[in-house]
């Protein structure tokens, strides 16, 4: 009987996998842009005396969660030109942001150096997602 159970769970399991609908790559990039449109967020909680350490964990948090994203993205599947625009135009409005923060940051030089690492890896992760999503 139990044997029947752990067949019946395999299939069922299965089942839910195979129906399960893959995310296109527009979609994705969606994802992603909500993610990058945390960091203005982030950085102005440290500017308002939040912990530079919980910052420095939620942008390490925002750059896992890309590359998670970015490793979803079907081979082959690309943005088109029109969607790569939107997304890149999204990136901008928040990295102006960004660095504006960053710059009202240049007086705590400590919290930018621990933010430094963090802030690298994002943009690594970023450019790994660009990689992926744009057609070669």
């Amino acid at each position: 009987m139990a044997r029947f159970y752990s067949i019946l769970l395999v299939v069922v399991a299965s089942l839910v996998v195979s129906c399960s609908k893959s995310k296109t790559t527009a979609e994705i990039a969606d994802e992603m842009s909500i993610e990058v449109l945390s960091l203005p967020t982030i950085l102005k909680e440290v500017e308002a005396g939040k912990s530079v350490d919980s910052a420095a964990k939620q942008l390490q948090s925002v750059a896992d969660s890309i590359i998670v994203l970015a490793q979803q993205v079907e081979p082959g599947e690309y943005l088109t030109q029109e969607q790569r625009a939107a997304f890149e135009k999204k990136l901008r409005e928040s990295q102006d942001e960004t660095m504006y923060l960053l710059i009202g940051l240049s007086a705590r030089p400590g919290d930018q150096v621990q933010l430094v690492e963090p802030i690298g890896n994002l943009g690594d992760a970023l450019e790994f997602a660009s990689q992926v999503m744009k057609e070669p």
